[in-house]
Formats: C-alpha cells, sequence, structure tokens
C-alpha cells in the first residue's frame, strides 16, 4: 500500500490542533504519515504537537526557528517519506475520506499526477465532528497543460497547496528541491509552487466534492488587510511570465493580466485601510495605467477609477492631519 504523507506547517495555533490531529487519525487510508513543522511558535503549538502525537508511530514532530510558511513545508518535505503528498494547514481539517478518494484518482486507470476538490469553509470554533464524504465523486480530467494552468488561473482549481495531492516523484523533479516553495515569498506562496508543478504535470483530475475544512480565522495571512510583504508575490509572477515566455506562449496574457489584477487588489484593500505610504502606493498605480492593455477583463480598469480617487481623498486627508 502506498504511503501518503501530509505536511502540516505550524505557527502559533495550539487551540486548532486537536482538531487538525483527529482528521488525521480519522482517515479511512490508513498508510498516511504527517510529518507536523513547527515554525518558532511563541505559544504553546510544539508542546502541544508532542502530546497529540505521543504513541504514533506515523505522527512525527519537527521545529526550527521562524523562517515563515515556505520554509517549513520545504523542511516537511524533506522529511516525508510518502510515494504521495499532500498539505494541510494547521488550523485546517480533512473530511476522513479525503486520502482514500485522492489517493484511488491518483493511480486508477491512467493516473493523475495531480487530484483536486472543493473546500468547506467554517467559523474558527467549528469542531471535527459529522464530516463525511457522502457521494461517489465525479471527476473531470485535464491533460492539456495550457487549459490546465488556464483552468488555474481562473482559480477553478484553487490557488492553495492543501486541497490537492501530488507525486513526491514529480516535486523531487522541480528545481532547488526540497526547497521548492520560493521561501522569499511571504504570499502567494502557494499559488507559485503549483505552478511550477502543473507545468510538470500530465494529467488533473478535479473532483466534483467537499473534501478540505477550511478554519475562517481572523488572523490568517488571507484574511489580513493590505501589508508590504504581499508585494513578494510579484517575485513568483515574474517568474511564471518568463516561463511561460519560453514555454508555454499561449498563457503568456494571462500571466500578464494577472499582474495587473493583483495589483488592482491591493489597491482596494489599500484604499479600503487608509494605507497612505505613496513610495509603495504610486508604482502600483503607474503599474495598472501602463498596462491597462493587459487586462482581460476590461470592466476591471473603471473600478481602477473609483479605487484611485478614494486612495487620493485618504492621502490628502493625511497630509492635512500632518500639516
Amino acid at each position: 500500500m502506498d504511503l501518503v504523507s501530509i505536511v502540516v506547517p505550524c505557527y502559533n495555533v495550539a487551540p486548532w490542533l486537536d482538531d487538525c490531529v483527529k482528521s488525521i487519525n480519522a482517515q479511512t487510508y490508513k498508510n498516511v504519515e504527517a510529518v507536523f513543522v513547527d515554525d518558532g511558535s511563541t505559544d504553546d503549538t510544539l508542546k502541544v504537537l508532542k502530546q497529540l502525537c505521543e504513541g504514533h508511530d506515523n505522527l512525527h514532530v519537527f521545529s526550527q526557528k521562524n523562517k515563515g510558511v515556505s520554509a517549513a513545508r520545504n523542511a516537511g518535505l524533506a522529511k516525508a517519506k510518502g510515494q504521495y503528498v499532500m498539505f494541510l494547514d494547521a488550523d485546517d481539517m480533512l473530511y476522513p475520506e479525503t486520502v482514500e478518494i485522492f489517493h484511488s484518482y491518483m493511480i486508477d486507470g491512467e493516473g493523475s499526477d495531480c487530484v483536486s476538490s472543493e473546500l468547506i469553509r467554517v467559523p474558527e470554533q467549528t469542531k471535527f465532528e459529522g464530516f463525511s464524504i457522502k457521494e461517489k465523486p465525479n471527476a473531470k480530467y485535464y491533460v492539456d497543460k495550457t487549459k490546465m494552468l488556464k483552468r488555474f488561473y481562473k482559480r477553478k482549481f484553487g490557488y492553495g497547496a492543501s486541497n490537492k495531492m501530488y507525486r513526491m516523484e514529480i516535486i523531487k523533479t522541480l528545481p532547488d528541491y526540497p526547497h521548492v516553495f520560493n521561501e522569499e515569498m511571504k504570499y502567494s506562496e502557494d499559488f507559485n509552487f503549483n505552478f511550477r508543478y502543473m507545468v510538470n504535470c500530465n494529467r488533473l483530475a478535479k473532483l466534483d466534492i467537499t473534501s478540505y475544512i477550511y478554519r475562517n480565522r481572523e488572523g490568517s495571512a488571507v484574511h489580513s488587510p493590505f501589508k508590504v510583504y504581499k508585494l513578494t508575490s510579484l517575485i513568483g509572477l515574474e517568474e511564471e511570465e518568463e516561463y511561460c515566455k519560453k514555454y508555454l506562449p499561449k498563457m503568456v496574457k494571462t500571466v500578464r493580466s494577472r499582474k495587473v489584477t493583483r495589483r488592482l487588489g491591493w489597491l482596494n484593500q489599500i484604499a479600503e485601510s487608509g494605507f497612505t505610504d505613496e513610495s509603495v502606493i504610486n508604482p502600483l498605480k503607474e503599474y495598472v495605467k501602463a498596462n491597462f492593455k493587459d487586462l482581460q477583463n476590461k470592466f476591471l480598469m473603471i473600478n481602477y477609477f473609483f479605487i484611485s480617487r478614494k486612495i487620493n481623498k485618504n492621502l490628502r486627508r493625511a497630509k492635512c492631519q500632518n500639516a
């Protein structure tokens, strides 16, 4: 029976670890190992992990100085021994049948190089109780890389690494393995990892079931307002554009459009948050105006004018207050 490794990066998540571990122990597929990497937590995360994993030979706990989620995932990959790999955020949970179903599609028939599904968002205090996949999944397969990636860029498979199963043999072929998550990126590093993986993926199965339980938590990076560290995701977008120029020219327009929409999203967050650092704001605005032609959805440009007006209003108010 193939071994499936679940890599779990952990940082200050002590209150949610019990549910996370329960969901791993409840898997109907029994040849599973979990690799927990505590990323220098300042709460009781490491202590709780050791308590929960004690006596379980398939649950492994490692710790490191705080380096960020990418470094923690990379460290977990280096320790993982499975033929197949999944990533689970420590404040989230898996349905009990998730690994068994995903693995069956990885090995069934022609086999797949990646399996993806839907997730369900639940309130922060949700417990691991009563979750089960009742229905038989239907799969849609993607074998054309350009079509696969365009669907990915449109969020049809989700941007994250946490609702998917991967082949370790493919991950090991990626440049700089096991450092396959870019540690310079503090945001959207999983999007970039998925891009790098999918360009080496010959068949992806998208399942129509919900198999991942995403905890809506206020402190998570996804729900945080604009922060300058989010700009590090541009590192990945530049890399993706260069790759597509060389090997997937039909994807270039899609990547360039995302480079604009990403900045538009940040400008919207800036307008709503009252952020007023012009050294950050002005380059974003200038890029959007200079590359408006790259937008595949031109209606978004209408939003830009309203966003820009609100930002300018915030800037004028800030200058008056500082005068």
